[in-house]
């Protein structure tokens, strides 16, 4: 057999990846492997001349004259074809006008250029551009480091680099001033130096100052300097010089620092920072955001505080602070039963007085808490999260939270009408989420016209009227609803009869219950003639036996001429299905495919626990020669059930078996 060459026929995108992970020398030495590599070399878009890149084989020993990397670079400069993005001749000693010329003249669109990286005392010299210089009009990353250069052509350099984000300068020779004139598009800036003047205009997006120091001259003028910039300064302090007086650094941190550094600590830690110093004594009493939580509640030991003396370490603090509470946060690990009457004094004395704006108080299952009414006087919430707590009806004079944007109860006691009338006046609600809600005979939202996420976790009969933004629903139905329910005369007396009101979802999630409770409704006949935006659809415990659940999963994703993703969860019931329950569900889905369209936009599929049962199978059959534009299908088996590894082969050849309409369409089948 006639060898084939293999190495002569790889893709561009192979070859090019070859030649980027080698060094320039090896690099250009691929030219002599066959005819068709002798010029791929010359395309390379980065170009370093680094001592890996330019060292001589032939002497490992001993290092390469001067003159020959120049040599070498201008060489394989002349031959350079199409463009250059990146071009460090670290290995170069000195670099002249002629040299800068030759970049200038073979015209290197570099947009980041490293020069100097040579460690010995041999400066590179930049010299002054020539008059048509007209700057480097891409350059991003400017890197100087121990070269040499006049203020002026520091200066004119910088000027003329229009969207330089970021500039490293160390052991810059005859630079004895940092100026910085027009920097529009500068970040950050790192120096290693002491300059005698620092003076930087027009340089509006500049917000970090990194300092290598090695003097403390420095330090003053960047103190002056922050103060009128505003920006972060992050200091790298060298070894201190004995008989230098140590400095307060931290005492005289911007005030916008260290309110940066208190609301990123634990409430413990930050109240324990009044101990660094004389100014740092008060500075936590201002923290807008209280969070006590595990990671804020423990003592030195790392233990969990006990009841009384987390509700004193609360009291204290409380009592210390000054100026807004914006939020409190008391995320309970313990028990907290006996205090509910501190608690009670909390919200009434210091948190509705300090205008809150956000409350959460999730506690543990046992004695719930019932929230004190002055809850409804705090009239600037916009985020309420609730566990285990009881809501209490409001007073006649509650107006609403007519900044309410979030609202999340679990596992909370309130009555229907209380919640019905909460919602309705909330104007600006954004989010509803209600797990576990007790006491309630059912859910009605008559008015949310700003609603867009709903995440309901229960068992309710369901209605929404007035939801015109609603676009994400997760229905997690824990038992089927009692559909003979009366939810209010006059009304419409199931989310069935005003599916209307999910016709702008783009994101929906469901269980095997909630699809139960459309068919019980002849869902088909009733959905919406499309769900236009919807794009993704995920449906958790699908019970492939069933047919009604099967019935709404088909009407649904008919309805949905722009489903993109699909994820399907098989039910832990279905594997325990009578032989003859999964072949009606099979002959069903069977009957289907002869009526079914296609899925035109779906591209991606995703099914967990996957059991191998005809009614999957047969599933996976219809979505696979219905969707042409289909780019990936996940299957991901649950291999632990009862008589899986029978059925695995021949899940395996039906899949390869299956005709699928896009020519792209991969599986994936995770072992």
């Amino acid at each position: 057999m006639k060898n084939s060459d293999i190495i002569s026929n790889l893709p561009d995108n192979v070859t090019e990846q070859i030649l980027a992970r080698l060094p320039i020398r090896d690099a250009v030495r691929t030219s002599v492997l066959s005819r068709n590599w002798r010029y791929k070399w010359t395309t390379l878009p980065h170009l370093v001349f680094d001592a890996q890149g330019t060292h001589d084989s032939t002497n490992p020993a001993l290092d390469l004259d001067e003159d020959k990397p120049f040599r070498v670079i201008y060489r394989i400069l002349c031959q350079h074809k199409g463009p250059i993005w990146k071009f460090s001749p670290s290995s170069v000693r000195s670099m002249s006008t002629s040299f800068l010329m030759l970049i200038k003249g073979l015209r290197i669109s570099c947009r980041v250029m490293i020069l100097g990286r040579d460690l010995t005392h041999r400066y590179c010299m930049i010299p002054s551009p020539p008059p048509t210089f007209g700057g480097f009009n891409d350059l991003t990353y400017l890197e100087l480091v121990r070269v040499s250069v006049n203020n002026e052509g520091f200066q004119n350099l910088i000027a003329k680099c229009p969207k330089l984000n970021a500039l490293v300068q160390n052991l810059v020779d005859g630079l004895n001033e940092l100026y910085i004139d027009y920097a529009p598009s500068l970040a950050i800036l790192t120096f290693h130096g002491s300059p005698n003047y620092i003076c930087l205009k027009k340089t509006p997006h500049l917000h970090v100052v990194k300092e290598i120091r090695k003097n403390n001259a420095t330090r003053r003028l960047l103190r002056k300097l922050t103060a009128a910039s505003g920006f972060l300064i992050i200091l790298e302090m060298g070894r201190k010089r004995q008989g230098m007086k140590n400095s307060d650094i931290i005492s005289n941190l911007p005030k916008n620092i260290t309110e940066r550094i208190l609301a990123r600590l634990p409430i413990r830690d930050a109240v324990r920072t009044s101990v660094l110093s004389r100014n740092w004594r008060h500075k936590w009493t201002t923290l807008p955001h209280l969070v006590f939580d595990a990671q804020g509640t423990h003592d030195s030991t790392n233990t969990a505080l006990n009841e009384d003396k987390l509700v004193r370490v609360i009291y204290r603090i409380l009592c210390q602070h000054k100026g807004p509470v914006n939020k409190f946060s008391l995320s309970s690990v313990r028990s907290m039963s006996t205090s509910y009457p501190d608690i009670d004094q909390w919200i009434k004395y210091f948190l509705s007085r300090n205008g809150i704006r956000e409350l959460i108080l999730l506690f543990k299952e046992g004695n719930w808490y019932k929230i004190h009414c002055c809850l409804f006087s705090c009239a600037n919430l916009r985020h309420l999260n609730l566990s285990c707590c009881i809501i209490p009806t409001p007073p006649p004079t509650f107006g609403g939270f007519s900044d309410l944007t979030c609202l999340k109860l679990n596992r909370v006691s309130v009555k229907t009408e209380v919640l019905e009338n909460l919602v309705a006046k909330c104007p600006k609600l954004n989010t509803l989420l209600l797990s576990y809600v007790d006491d309630l005979d059912r859910l009605n939202i008559d008015y949310a016209p700003k609603l867009k996420t709903l995440i309901f976790v229960g068992s309710l009969n369901i209605c929404l009227n007035n939801t015109p933004r609603l676009v994400y629903a997760a229905m997690h139905f824990t038992q089927l609803p009692d559909m003979n329910e009366n939810i209010g005369t006059g009304r419409s007396t199931s989310l069935i009869n005003n599916l209307n009101c999910l016709s702008n979802l783009t994101t929906f999630e469901a269980g095997s219950y909630f699809l139960k409770f459309l068919a019980q409704g002849g869902v088909r006949e009733l959905l919406p003639s499309s769900f236009k935006n919807l794009t993704l659809v995920h449906f958790y415990e699908l019970m492939f036996e069933d047919i009604d659940s099967l019935s709404s999963f088909i009407g649904l994703i008919t309805s949905s001429p722009n489903l993109v993703t699909l994820f399907v969860t098989t039910s832990r019931n279905t594997n325990l299905a009578t032989g003859e329950t999964l072949k009606g569900a099979a002959k069903y889905l069977e009957e289907e495919s002869r009526s079914f369209g296609c899925l035109m936009k779906l591209r991606y599929v995703e099914m967990e626990d996957v059991v191998g049962v005809r009614p999957e199978m047969e599933l996976i059959k219809l979505i696979l020669g219905k969707s042409p534009s289909l780019e990936q299908m996940k299957f991901a088996p649950n291999k632990r059930v009862d008589g899986f590894k029978e059925r695995e082969s021949k899940m395996v050849k039906d899949l390869i078996r299956f005709p699928r309409a896009s020519k792209i369409a991969e599986i994936i089948y995770e072992d």
